[in-house]
This record gives C-alpha cells, structure tokens and sequence, in this order.
C-alpha cells in the first residue's frame, strides 16, 4: 500500500457483490486517497469546477467524464442524498470477502449533460465518484445489473437517449466497511471535489393498524 498523497488502482482488491434482489459485483476497485489540486479550466465554454471545491448536498459540480476510451462527455453531477440501509438490507449482503462489519448506504446523484456527445446507456457507476470512510481508501459504486431490480435503487444507467440538456436522477448503491464520512468526486488525476456524508436513516416501517372491533348495539327496553 503507498501512502495518502500517492494514488494508485489496488490490484485484486475488487470484491464480488450480490444482494439479495439486485447487486451482481462491485462497480471498481478501491482506491487511494489523492490530495486535491487547484486546476481551473474552460471546457466548450462551460467552466469546471475546481480541485478542492467543497460542496453542499444538492449542489452540482461540473467536470469531463470519460466513462469508456471512445467516449468523453461533459456533465454536471450532484450528490443530492445519501441514505442509510435497513438493518434487514444490511443482513442480505453477500460479499467475498466480507467485511466483519457492512454498511449499506444509497446515494442519489443528479446527472445533466452539458456537452454534445450522447451519454445514453451509461451505467452510472462508472462515475469517479467515491464514498470516503475516513480510511486511505476510497470505495466506488456497486454495478447494478441492467435486467434486475432493486426497489431503493431504481435506475442506475443513464436513458437510451440522453443528449445535451438531458437530466437524470440515478441510483448508486456503496458497501463500506465503516461509516460515510464524506463523498469524494475525482474527474481527473490529482482532482477531489467533496460533499459532506450527511446520511438519512430510512424511518421504520409503519406497524399495520388493527382494525377496531365492532360493537353490537346494546337492545333498548321498548316502553309499553
């Protein structure tokens, strides 16, 4: 393992995901942690956001993305809710090997394309997009298979036809060995962009209501 500042793929570290219903393997493997720097740059009229830039939930950071060697995009991304898995989604995860103790965490990113290549049919997680759990090493998404489906993460490819000025809220699934700390977005070497780890638990399952029983009415004496 190098250290913090050194970032580098970490062969072999790839762990194979299934959860129950839909996750068929992780998305990439871990990485280590890279120390932003402050690059900022014009692309297609369109200023990126910088190295360093700490954002809020919901704010969208604009950067390149080359999800495969044919295809560089422009877009927009926004981390806009991270959210904690049940106890119960948390006991079907199946994962070689497995941390002692999983997490689960569900993150919805906005993606808008702002430039002129069609990014349709890309599944999101290829985004450079990391959950950070205060380790060296950061965790990318899950891939979620195309033909399953995963009722808290709907949609994680992008439409068939998602040109310039299309937006698309997606679904990323994360399986930590610890607590989110922060999200961590790397469009190129040396790049970090952050949104703070602020996680909604998901509320309980509502208790069915019991149905009140009825009472018969109580006979009147009749008057005579």
């Amino acid at each position: 393992m190098t250290s913090r500042g050194n970032r580098r793929f970490l062969a072999g570290s790839a762990a194979v995901l299934a959860l129950t219903l839909a996750l068929s393997g992780c998305g990439g493997e871990k990485k280590e942690k890279a120390e932003p720097t402050v690059k900022p740059t014009v692309t297609a009229g369109v200023t990126l956001t910088p190295s360093g830039s700490k954002l809020e939930l919901g704010e969208a950071a604009t950067m390149t993305w080359a999800p495969d060697q044919n295809t560089k995009g422009l877009v927009s991304v926004a981390v806009e809710k991270i959210v904690a898995g049940s106890p119960k989604d948390v006991a079907r995860i199946k994962i070689t090997p497995k941390p002692e103790h999983p997490h689960l965490y569900y993150v919805t990113v906005k993606i808008t394309n702002l430039g002129k290549v069609n990014l349709g049919g890309v599944p999101a997680a290829r985004l450079p997009l990391f959950l950070d759990e205060g380790t060296n090493l950061l965790n990318p998404p899950a891939d979620l298979r195309a033909d399953m489906k995963f009722a808290k993460c709907p949609l994680g490819v992008l439409p068939k036809k998602f040109q310039k000025g299309a937006t698309a809220t997606v679904c990323l699934v994360y399986v930590p060995s610890g607590d989110v700390k922060q999200m961590i977005l790397q469009p190129a070497a040396g790049d970090q962009i952050t949104w703070p780890g602020e996680v909604t638990t998901p509320s309980p399952s509502p208790s069915p209501k019991k149905k009140a029983k009825k009472v018969a009415p109580k006979p009147t004496a009749s008057k005579g």
